[in-house]
């Protein structure tokens, strides 16, 4: 699972990938409740090897970076009992942008 941005002003994507069977959920919460505002989910893709990824976005925008350690993408997969967690903060957020 990764987090990544485009640009300061694009959404944070969350990845996930190589998973199988597809029968998942990837979803943003705060504060441990599930998002439904300012979060695009994406659809269920297959990898070329036979497992999947998806993806979702958080709009990031207007939060505050103080905040950003109040959010965290979560991955369930069916069979799986524990979720997979990230925690949305500024270092573990990676971008193709140079800095400056």
């Amino acid at each position: 699972m990764s987090l990544l941005q485009k640009s300061p002003s694009s959404p944070v994507s969350c990845h996930a990938t190589g998973f199988y069977p597809d029968s998942a959920m990837l979803f943003w919460r705060k504060d441990g409740e599930e998002l439904h505002e300012d979060v695009y989910v994406g659809e269920v893709l297959p990898n070329h090897d036979g497992t999947f990824q998806m993806s979702t976005d958080l709009q990031v925008s207007s939060i505050p970076p103080e905040d950003w350690r109040r959010y965290d993408c979560v991955f369930q997969i069916s069979g799986v009992k524990e979720d997979i967690v990230k925690r949305l903060d500024k270092d573990s957020v990676e971008s193709n942008r140079g800095e400056t």
